[in-house]
Parts: structure tokens; C-alpha cells; sequence
């Protein structure tokens, strides 16, 4: 399994901080494989990626998070906890995404908007 290190790379910004949401004891074995330091992130237990999903949802309504960082859970499990109509994050305006890739031999990472969610927005769109 190849592991990011987006959690502890938050300590680089202090206006970012990172909830890790799935199964705890997975989160910290895959962290110490990694060489990973988690202490003092919050984890959030859940035991399987669906719950994982709707409490990494759940996170979002309750204010404790500003966004959410798919990991290892497949788009569409994130996205039907994303859209569900009476605990998802439905707001009435048009829902968005990005890819943030790290690219060898590029300096900086790379975003790309609207690769799966709009697929060829308008600028009026956007």
C-alpha cells in the first residue's frame, strides 16, 4: 500500500489541521510503516469505508472540518456520504472537486478541477 503523508505535512501550516477518519488501528500501523509521526491528530474510528465516508461527512456538517481528502476509499463511497440528501453536504449550489497530484519532477503539485464531478463545465458553470 503506498502511503501519503498529507496528514503530517499539515504541521507545515498552522491554519490546516488534519482529522484522520478510518480504522484506528490500520491508520496507526500504516503510519509507523511509513515512518509517519500522527501524534496529535484526532482519529476517528470507523470500521469500514462507508462508515468512514459518512463520519468523515459527519466531521464536515459539525464544523470540525472545512474539506475533505479521499485516501484509500473509492470515489463513489465518499461521494454518495457527499451527496446524500439528509446527512450529506447538499447545499444548493453545484458541488466541485479537485485532483491534487504530486508529480515526480515537478516542482509543485498539480490541481486539476471538475475531473469527474463537472466534466466539462461552462465558465458560467463555474
Amino acid at each position: 500500500m503506498k502511503v501519503r503523508s498529507g496528514a503530517p505535512s499539515t504541521r507545515r501550516r498552522p491554519d490546516y489541521r488534519a482529522i484522520l477518519v478510518g480504522p484506528a488501528a490500520r491508520i496507526r500501523e500504516i503510519a509507523a510503516q511509513a515512518g509517519l509521526d500522527i501524534d496529535g491528530y484526532p482519529i476517528v474510528d470507523a470500521a469500514f469505508s462507508q462508515e468512514s465516508a459518512e463520519k468523515a461527512v459527519a466531521e464536515v456538517r459539525a464544523g470540525r472540518a472545512a474539506a475533505l481528502m479521499k485516501g484509500s476509499l473509492h470515489t463513489d463511497e465518499l461521494m454518495s456520504a457527499v451527496v446524500r440528501r439528509d446527512t450529506g453536504l447538499r447545499t444548493g449550489r453545484r458541488l466541485s472537486h479537485c485532483f491534487v497530484m504530486d508529480v515526480p519532477g515537478h516542482p509543485e503539485p498539480l490541481m486539476i478541477t471538475d475531473g469527474a464531478v463537472n466534466i466539462a463545465p461552462t465558465l458560467r458553470t463555474k
